[in-house]
Parts: structure tokens; sequence; C-alpha cells
């Protein structure tokens, strides 16, 4: 009886199918990883970010005036409570951020470049945007507080539609596998309809027959989850090489640590497992059918 289960390997169902399967594995796969990485920097931008300013002195005819404005302005914030460290950003650190903007050969010290302050408050402060806009207004009556937690709530409301959006394009991936997996288990039986009717008149039970459509589908599924992954990860390596250049400094880059590739991985195992299961089920309710 065992060679019975050759009659459900050669069909067209068997050939062409299986390729929307592994368009649904690489799209369940890129979308779940898209999904861990949105999570886990959405994470570490509620946590991580809230307490930094940047205070910025807008540049005089005198650059000495300037720098002592400048300097003044860091005592008096380091003498506040509630702010952890003050620091100045050095000029070369702010030259090399219009050089995207101004080219890689302009001379920064032909430009007044602004004194920049970086403020970190202490996670447990009290002390607000607004205060240390007031302390820096009476050291610098022109100078520009940038609240951090302005944009970054922009950004972390963005990305949390992103992953709901995100989230439902796996959704819909899962039904069209449930879906796929479903036709392709009736298009086989449609086809070896007479062979299934032959089975049944030698004696073979029902489950016989499931577990020839279900082996049959179980190696369909797995051919199709190792080529969709592969592809997936192909695209999602090259993707995180891309990131390593981006800098992080005022905007974190979505990335994978080792626990996310772990999921990753099942991902290929649950689809083989949720296919199996659609098409015995679908086989089962189909053979009951029968005459």
């Amino acid at each position: 009886m065992r060679r019975h289960f050759q009659i459900f390997q050669s069909d067209a169902a068997s050939r062409y199918l299986p390729w929307l399967l592994v368009l649904a594995v690489f799209l369940a796969t890129v979308a779940t990883a898209g999904l861990l990485a949105a999570e886990r920097t959405l994470v570490q931008w509620r946590t991580a970010v809230p307490t930094i300013l940047t205070v910025q002195l807008p540049p005089s005819d005198n650059a000495a005036q300037d720098e002592d404005r400048a300097d003044a302005l860091v005592r008096r914030l380091r003498a506040e409570p509630g702010i952890a460290s003050v620091e100045r950003i050095p000029k070369e650190s702010v030259s090399r951020l219009l050089k995207p903007w101004l080219g890689d050969d302009f001379d920064a010290s032909a430009l007044p470049l602004p004194p920049v302050l970086h403020v970190e408050l202490q996670q447990d402060s009290t002390t607000t945007a607004d205060d240390i806009s007031r302390l820096a207004t009476g050291v610098a009556a022109n100078a520009i507080v940038d609240n951090h937690r302005e944009w970054r709530e922009r950004l972390v409301n963005y990305v949390s539609w992103l992953r709901l959006g995100i989230a439902g394009g796996l959704i819909l991936v899962i039904v069209v596998t449930g879906l796929t997996a479903l036709f392709l288990t009736l298009s086989r039986m449609a086809i070896h309809h007479q062979a299934i009717t032959l089975l049944h008149q030698l004696g073979a039970s029902d489950r016989f027959v499931v577990r020839g459509l279900v082996r049959q589908a179980g190696i369909s599924a797995m051919i199709s989850a190792v080529l969709g992954f592969a592809l997936a990860l192909g695209l999602l390596v090259v993707l995180t090489a891309a990131s390593r250049e981006l800098d992080e400094t005022f905007l974190p880059v979505l990335r994978l640590d080792a626990l996310d590739w772990v999921w990753l991985a099942l991902v290929p195992l649950g689809f083989v497992i949720f296919t199996v299961l659609v098409a015995a089920r679908t086989a089962s309710f189909q053979l009951r059918r029968m005459p």
C-alpha cells in the first residue's frame, strides 16, 4: 500500500501552485522581521531617549563673546538640579553634520557655526524643556532649545501605526497561505479522483488517502518554505548590512538582534505545520463528502 503514495507525487498542482507558497513564506518572513524590528525599536525609543535636549546659541559678530556665553550657560546648566550632564558638541561634529548639504570641500572655519550644547536630564528629573529654555535665554536671549521628546513622540506614533499595518499584512499572508493549501489539496483530489475511488474500492481507508495527500503537501511545503525563507534571509542580510552605515545619533535604526533571528527561523517551520494541518483537514472533509 505504501506505493500508492506515488499517485499524488506528479500533477499540475504540485508543479505550479507551490510557487505561491514560496511567495507566502517570503512575505511572512519579511513581515515578521519588520514587526520584530518595529517592536524592539519602539521599546528603545520609549525608554532611552526622552531625557535628551539640544541647546543652540545663534552666533553673533563677536566670536569671543559667543564662547563666553556658551561657557556661562554650561556652568549654569550643570549647577541646575535634575540635569545629569551638559556637554559642548565639538565644532568638528557640527561641521560633519553639515557635509551632506554643503559638500565635503566646504571650509567649516569660514562659517559662523553656533555653539551647540548636549543636555541630558536625569531619569527622575522634573525639569522640563521650558525650564531649560528659561535658563538658556537668561544667559543668551536668542538661545534655541530643541526638545527631542516631541519629534520622538511623532516617530513613535508613526512606527506604532506602521507596526499595526505590518501585523495586518502578516495576517493577510497567513490567510492566503491557508487558502493556497486548501485549493492545492482540493486540486490534487480532483486530479486524482479516479485513483482515490479505486483505492476505496480496493479497501483503502480514508486515513490512508489522507496520509498520502498530507505527505505530498508536507514535501511541497518544506521545499517552498526553504526557498521562500532563503530569499527573505538574503534580503534581510543585505538590509542589515546597509543599516550599519547609518548614523544613530539622532534617529535610531530598525535592526534585529540575535533573539529576533531565532524567531524568524521558526517562521518556515510554522508555515509547514500550518500547511499540513490545513491539507489534512481539507482532505478529511472532502473524503467524507465522497460517495
